[in-house]
């Protein structure tokens, strides 16, 4: 015998009861092609029945290896399906696999085992509604419709299948799920083309409320940008919603969690470095998605590109001075990239320039750190660090000669290849403040051509400008 997993709870089926679910599935697949849509949901209702009332109950946990799940259940599948009424399973381990399998296709096949052993995201107790379920919900939510219409909405080349699909079948289990729950019912029927009527389904109160909370909530994993936050984008747009709110919450929720990522980074070596500045990647471009996206521009949204590179002598962390006024190793060149080189026009009239630069190689932030220049920690706003909440350098140095596009300096403290953002020129009368407080700097600023930079913030990244 084999399990098999039917709302709540898990059931052993023998042959013969196999046999009668594989006919009732040859049944919903003629209904399917027929377009009837009340002898689809009596063979889903009932493949689901039989379970319950012929099977052997064996409990209520998540899958195990041998379950495999029959398309009629309580349980959410996910994604469009293949042929007939098979849904999208998940292969892996218990509870945790993400990696797709096609589903079996019902019918004169039968219902098989996949393999490798099937898992599924959540218990099979946990009866949230699936995506599908809420994109039905989300369609009816703009007015009456059948079963047909909504259906027809979310296949791939449907107004919201083009964010999330799915199969008629799928899509017809999932409205009689929203029936089931309450949060839809039938309000009447609608003459068909050459068919029977259509059942029209209406929203009721609790499946508003239902879809308009959900709509508004953000997704808790990067992963679920591009399907439940785009859909949810989605429907905002086709009722003229506004999605400011829901999407100040979505950048509050991913920027916590990349500040969480970045202080993990700088303490992991090897493989799993290398795998943490992947995500701490991923969700650092979906921060920038989600801030450029309509609505957030008084938020702060930026997006810059450089507009050259540093060539430098430093190429490792090092002996690699803190401030350019400490490079002894000779010139540094600032390479301007084509498109800009017309602006370095009288930046030769000048002693001094500012050079903006992204401090590409550090890897996330600390609210505190410890300088080069001190022998306690302190906040990262009040220091020189290169991990900053934004990786930004900022260093001044003297002009010795602009050829464009490369103008060169005396000495930098970035190390080779840094991306430059911008190039300033230094004003005595702007920048000079004589009798600024150097606040903790104090008696250790002196120290600058004696101390050199090391490795502490290079475990994170790599350390691209000075961190005093």
């Amino acid at each position: 015998m084999l399990a098999r997993v039917v709302g709540e709870g898990r059931y052993e089926i023998d042959d013969g009861l196999m046999e009668r679910l594989n006919a009732l599935d040859r049944q919903a697949v003629e209904a399917l092609g027929r377009k009837e849509e009340g002898d689809l949901d009596r063979c889903l209702d009932e493949m689901g029945q039989l379970v319950r009332k012929d099977g052997r109950r064996i409990g209520d946990e998540e899958l195990v290896a041998s379950d495999i799940v029959i398309p009629p259940s309580d349980l959410t599948l996910e994604g469009d399906a293949q042929a007939g009424l098979g849904g999208r399973l998940h292969s892996g381990s218990t509870g945790g696999g993400r990696a797709s399998l096609e589903g079996k296709r019902l019918g004169a096949r039968g219902i098989r085992p996949a393999s490798p052993p099937l898992s599924y995201d959540r218990p099979v107790t946990e009866r949230a509604l699936s995506l599908t379920e809420w994109a039905a919900l989300g369609v009816l939510c703009e007015g009456r419709a059948h079963g047909w219409a909504v259906s027809a909405a979310l296949l791939p080349e449907g107004e919201i299948g083009r964010v999330w699909s799915s199969s008629r079948p799928l899509t017809y289990r999932a409205i009689s799920v929203l029936r089931e729950q309450g949060h839809a019912v039938a309000v009447g029927s609608e003459a068909s083309r050459g068919g029977p009527n259509r059942r029209l389904l209406q929203l009721t109160p609790k499946g508003r409320r239902a879809f308009r909370s959900w709509r508004s909530r953000p997704v808790g994993h990067v992963r679920e940008l591009r399907s439940e936050l785009m859909l949810k984008l989605l429907f905002h747009n086709r009722v003229g919603a506004d999605s400011t709110a829901l999407l100040e919450r979505q950048r509050e929720l991913l920027v916590t969690q990349e500040r969480a990522l970045g202080l993990r980074l700088h303490a992991l070596e090897g493989f799993d470095r290398v795998l943490h500045l992947w995500r701490l990647s991923n969700i650092r471009a979906a921060v920038r998605f989600v801030q450029d996206l309509g609505g957030l521009e008084a938020h702060g949204a930026a997006l810059y590109r450089p507009i050259g590179h540093v060539r430098s002598a430093w190429t490792t962390l090092a002996g690699m001075p803190l401030q350019p006024g400490a490079d002894e190793s000779g010139t540094a060149e600032l390479h301007v990239n084509d498109g800009y080189t017309e602006a370095l026009d009288d930046l030769d009239g000048f002693s001094h320039v500012w050079v903006l630069s992204h401090l590409h190689r550090v890897g996330g932030w600390e609210p505190h750190v410890l300088p080069f220049l001190d022998t306690r920690s302190r906040g990262t706003l009040a220091t020189r660090s290169p991990r900053h909440p934004n990786p930004i350098g900022l260093s001044l140095t003297r002009i010795v000669s602009i050829a464009a596009p490369i103008v060169r300096v005396a000495g930098i403290d970035l190390l080779d290849g840094t991306p430059i953002l911008d190039l300033k020129p230094y004003v005595p009368l702007f920048d000079a403040v004589p009798d600024a407080s150097p606040g903790w700097f104090a008696g250790r600023a002196e120290l600058i051509d004696t101390i050199r930079s090391d490795d502490r913030f290079g475990r994170g990244g790599g350390l691209e400008s000075q961190a005093q």
